[in-house]
């Protein structure tokens, strides 16, 4: 009776076969040396990114996580380093060049769109200077220049591109949409186009050319970023009063609630509450800068807004008017807080706006700085004085300094309001002043405000 060869020894047999037929080369023959492979050339690489206002906020947020995924896959060619400049009217430097991944993804997830016209020629330039200025031997330097159209103020972009590629730059350009000139495009880059030129229709589109552009520009497959929590919103809303101090009975009073998103992700939705007195005003009118903001509902005391989604940078405004009733008598103060909630990606947020000073008045006051409440108001030098103001936005960012009486300034520094919007100041009066009327002046970074007092230092 026949046997089938079992699968071990037919794998044992092709084994030995093997030796004996090169047996010679494995065991009698010196081993001969891998050839060497040739490392990747390093790269200083300058991402150049069109801020432009063409631009909506969210599509400038899809352009910063294709800069975010380039620098996080080309940064794995050993020894490269990645830079950014970010342009409009102008182009600002907003990462050197460094061969930290996580530094330079840093700066591009924190990178605020400058908005304003398209400079492209002056990012050129500068992208290309701080490469001359920072030149290693041995290391290619290359510029990508993402746009969404065409250069329309500063140094021409071609000229940039000539005077970047005779210093011995390589330049890859992606246009974004359809108002892309393709002849800048084909100027700015190097030749051969098809492999230096990439255009998309829009935005989202740019994840379908991250494989090209970064096979192009780094020779190495995509590294997607890792996973991160979604970027949050950081909305802020101020009421601007016209008149803002003084308003006679019988008067219309303009209010703009200006809603800001000041965070690193778009949010869905701002719910605004508006109260008023209607013992003291009537409701007439409301309208918006944005068709998606809306008045919600109305009720006896209080208005609520809808603002729709508020995208990264992005500002809307509404416009709120109220009668003031004839019968008022003076000095009744009329306006309060704003409250307001605000739902996004990342989950929710809310605050309160600046709290308005307008009263009933015989004459209409407007004026551009608010007063600061000063004890006391006199004192030598060395003499503790206290300032306090409730105007602000709830914990908005405020700076603080004081006038000498020649005109200069010496700054005491920045902390926060409280969650009422209200700060308060203690300031001890430097021993070396010299007798004079002083002024103290606090700033507030998010509703622009300025309040001011004077104090006196005493002989």
């Amino acid at each position: 009776m026949s046997h089938q060869p079992t699968l071990a020894r037919r794998v044992m047999h092709t084994v030995l076969t093997l030796l004996v037929m090169f047996g010679a080369t494995l065991i009698g023959a010196p081993a001969r040396p891998a050839k060497a492979q040739t490392p990747p050339t390093p790269l200083d690489l300058m991402l150049v990114l069109d801020g432009s206002g063409s631009i909506a906020p969210p599509d400038f947020e899809l352009a910063r996580r294709f800069a975010r995924t380039v620098v996080n896959s080309c940064l794995f060619v050993p020894g490269s380093r990645a830079g950014v400049v970010e342009y409009s009217t102008t182009a600002r430097l907003v990462q050197a060049l460094s061969g930290d991944r996580g530094e330079v993804d840093l700066a591009l997830r924190a990178l605020l769109q400058s908005s304003g016209m398209t400079a492209t020629g002056a990012a050129i330039n500068l992208a290309q200077s701080h490469l001359t200025s920072n030149q290693r031997q041995g290391a290619k330097n290359v510029i990508i220049v993402l746009t969404d159209g065409e250069s329309n103020t500063g140094p021409n972009p071609i000229t940039a591109a000539n005077a970047a590629r005779a210093a011995g730059s390589e330049l890859f350009a992606i246009g974004v949409g359809g108002l892309v000139n393709r002849a800048e495009l084909e100027g700015i880059a190097n030749q051969p186009s098809a492999s230096h030129v990439f255009e998309v229709t829009d935005f989202p589109s740019l994840q379908a050319a991250l494989a090209p552009v970064i096979g192009a520009v780094c020779g190495v497959p995509v590294v997607p970023l890792e996973e991160e929590e979604p970027p949050a919103a950081d909305v802020w809303v101020v009421q601007r009063l016209n008149p803002n101090h003084g308003v006679t009975p019988g008067s219309i009073i303009t209010v703009q609630v200006v809603t800001t998103n000041m965070g690193r992700g778009a949010a869905k939705n701002t719910r605004i509450t508006m109260p008023f007195d209607p013992a003291k005003v009537r409701l007439i009118d409301a309208s918006f800068s944005k068709d998606a903001a809306w008045v919600s509902s109305v009720v006896t005391n209080s208005l609520t807004i809808n603002t729709g989604p508020v995208g990264v940078n992005e500002v809307i405004t509404g416009t709120v008017r109220f009668q003031v009733f004839e019968t008022l008598a003076r000095d009744v103060a009329l306006g309060e807080r704003l409250s307001f909630v605000w739902i996004d990606n990342a989950g929710s947020g809310r605050g309160k706006s600046n709290l308005p000073v307008l009263v009933t008045a015989a004459a209409t006051d407007n004026r551009s700085v608010y007063a600061l409440t000063v004890s006391p108001g006199s004192g030598p030098a060395g003499s503790r004085f206290t300032f306090s103001s409730a105007i602000f936005a709830s914990n908005e960012a405020v700076s603080a300094w004081y006038n000498l009486p020649d005109a200069s300034a010496r700054a005491i520094g920045s902390f926060a309001a409280d969650d009422d919007g209200k700060v308060n100041l203690v300031f001890d009066a430097p021993a070396t002043l010299a007798p004079g009327v002083y002024s103290m002046v606090i700033y507030g970074h998010r509703t622009g405000f300025a309040a001011v007092a004077l104090f006196t230092i005493a002989p």
